[in-house]
């Protein structure tokens, strides 16, 4: 076991720290990035949950179960 997770964690370091640094010139604690991201993901969550239900309202209640 602890063979394994040595070497889960050097095959992954190496492929993140060659990401890490491709991001040039963002600090690790940047508020600008955290916040864009932050951003970035509340709307794919809300585009998630709203065009799904937005299909779901326009489907009559009583012609659904019909088809089921």
């Amino acid at each position: 076991m602890p063979f394994q997770l040595s070497a889960t964690a050097l095959c992954t370091s190496h492929p993140a720290n060659r990401q890490a640094q491709s991001l040039v010139g963002v600090k690790p604690l940047d508020p600008v990035t955290y916040g864009s991201v932050a951003g970035l993901l509340a709307l794919v969550a809300l585009a998630a949950c709203y065009l799904p239900a937005r299909r779901a309202m326009r489907v009559d209640a009583m012609v659904s179960p019909r088809y089921e």
